[in-house]
C-alpha cells in the first residue's frame, strides 16, 4: 500500500506540476505514522497473544505430564465416557477461547 501511495503521489505531481518533495514527504510522514500505529498496536497485544498460546499449550502439557506421572487420571481421561467427554469440551472451550481472543486483538488485520 505504500509504495502505490507513494507512486500515485508522485504520478500525481508529474501530472499536475509543481514541486513533488512535499507531497512525498507528507506521505512519507503519513506512512511513518500509520506504521508506528501499528507497530504500537502489536507491542500491547503481546500479552494477549501470549495467553492465547498458553490456553492452547496448557492443556497438551498437563496431559503429557500426567501420562508420564499418573496413568489413572490418563485412563480416566481416556477409558470412561465420561472422561473422553470432558476432553471433548474442553478442547472446543480452549479453541473458543483462543479464537475469541485472537479475534479481540484482531489479528487478521494488517501486521507491523
Amino acid at each position: 500500500p505504500g509504495v502505490r501511495a507513494a507512486a500515485g503521489a508522485l504520478a500525481l505531481a508529474a501530472a499536475v506540476g509543481g514541486p513533488a518533495a512535499d507531497a512525498v514527504d507528507a506521505l512519507a510522514h503519513s506512512l511513518a505514522d500509520q506504521h508506528a500505529a501499528l507497530a504500537e498496536a502489536r507491542a500491547q497485544s503481546a500479552q494477549a497473544r501470549g495467553s492465547a498460546l498458553v490456553m492452547l499449550i496448557a492443556p497438551l502439557v498437563y496431559l503429557v505430564f500426567a501420562g508420564a506421572f499418573d496413568q489413572h487420571a490418563v485412563a480416566v481421561l481416556a477409558g470412561t465416557g465420561v472422561g473422553r467427554m470432558c476432553v471433548l469440551v474442553a478442547a472446543v472451550l480452549d479453541a473458543i477461547g483462543w479464537w475469541w481472543i485472537r479475534r479481540l486483538i484482531g489479528t487478521t488485520g494488517p501486521r507491523a
